[in-house]
């Protein structure tokens, strides 16, 4: 049986079996009969082989229904697609790597230098920061909530990770107590070190259409080690944690806000009655699936 195929199942098997036998009668006898015996159980084979593939990517949509995160891994799995990174035409990695690092330096420094223009020609005058309290400290996480932090949100290994994080989940009863000792410690000490802060760049081209020897349509994606994206998000939940429960959210924002998304903005502008979004929505999901799952039938029967 073929290897991590979810819908090649042992009645395929048997059939596949059974076409090999009728395959060497065929050749040894040279009958007409057996040639047409073989012909039909080929045209049964495949059928099969064609409802089989049918039910399973049909059903792998269905058990995702309601997440679009998961639905999309699912479809890119599905549909084979090329996850090869594009890059510009180059010698050799090291003159690459050091092209994008100089494009991306000159890039941060002009704008810091737009930035800093503006401001000197801007009359709007800001507050000065206001500065963080001595008595100010960031509240001690259980392990519970450790493992809350861990398991409810992805977190992908990195190239300087020396223990993948695959390793951690697969141990993490094991190793919750050290994991929660070490998140605590950098929030009592409300110091991060300097090795955590480092992180793996990788060039993703913006659109599939742009011309890949173009630097400028390239955009830096970080991927930080698994430890500095575990203190990150124990860090970013109390904040805002904080903020929810004095209310100090603005009214219209709508994004890094819980509940809140581009709907929600619209509902606040009356621009759509929330009966339209509700219906456009729900005939939408639908209308994406049933074309989803045609088209990943249509590209495997071919």
């Amino acid at each position: 049986m073929r290897q991590g195929c979810g819908w090649y199942n042992d009645d395929l098997q048997a059939q596949k079996q059974n076409l090999r036998k009728l395959e060497l009668n065929k050749t040894h006898s040279r009958l007409t009969v057996d040639c047409e015996i073989y012909d039909a159980a080929t045209v049964s084979y495949r059928k099969a082989l064609l409802r089989a593939k049918r039910q399973h990517f049909t059903s792998s949509i269905i058990n995702v229904s309601g997440d679009q995160r998961t639905l999309f891994k699912v479809a890119v799995k599905l549909f084979h697609s090329n996850t090869d990174p594009t890059l510009p035409t180059y010698d050799t990695p090291e003159v690459l790597a050091n092209e994008f690092i100089s494009f991306f330096n000159d890039k941060i420094t002009k704008f810091q230098s737009s930035l800093k223009s503006s401001q000197l020609n801007s009359k709007v005058s800001f507050p000065e920061p206001v500065a963080a309290s001595a008595s100010a400290k960031f509240t001690v996480l259980t392990p519970k909530q450790v493992y809350g932090l861990i398991t409810n949100a992805p977190i992908k290994s990195s190239a300087l990770d020396s223990i993948p994080a695959d390793f951690f989940k697969s141990c993490l009863s094991t190793l919750l107590p050290v994991l929660s000792a070490i998140v605590n410690y950098f929030l009592q000490s409300r110091i991060f070190p300097d090795h955590l802060k480092q992180a793996q760049l990788s060039p993703i081209l913006k659109k599939f259409n742009l011309d890949p020897d173009t630097l400028n349509n390239y955009c830096p994606i970080s991927n930080l080690p698994f430890v500095s994206k575990l203190v990150e998000k124990a860090v970013v939940k109390q904040p805002t944690a904080y903020m929810t429960e004095n209310n100090l959210f603005e009214p219209y924002q709508s994004t890094y806000h819980s509940h809140h998304s581009t709907e929600s903005a619209l509902l606040c502008l009356g621009v759509c009655p929330p009966v339209f979004l509700t219906t456009f929505w729900s005939h939408w999901t639908t209308i994406a699936k049933s074309l989803l799952a045609c088209l990943i039938v249509q590209q495997h029967s071919t």
